[in-house]
């Protein structure tokens, strides 16, 4: 609310929500293979966590709600491959 010499007088104040990026800020491989994702990203928005053998081809791991502000993954299909890419996508 503003005050005027008039009297009173409504005011609107508008904030506009931009997702962020997720960014990694820790990624581990265990000694059997699987690999601990570790992720810090916006509360209440929607992220898919990608993997890629080659940079080119990339297939969605999961989708997760964040909740908290971080994202914990633990990609179980890691031992699998040789060589494995990871990314994030805002959903």
């Amino acid at each position: 609310m503003a005050i005027s010499s008039g009297g009173y007088q409504n005011l609107a104040l508008l904030s506009a929500v931009t997702a962020v990026r997720a960014r990694f800020f820790g990624v581990k491989q265990h000694a059997n293979g699987i690999t601990d994702l570790r992720l810090l990203a916006e509360p209440g928005f929607v992220y898919q966590i990608q993997s890629s053998p080659n940079l080119q081809a990339w297939a969605t791991l999961a989708t997760l709600t964040n909740r908290t502000g971080g994202i914990y993954y633990l990609d179980a299909e890691a031992p699998g491959h040789a060589v494995r890419f990871y990314r994030t996508k805002l959903q």
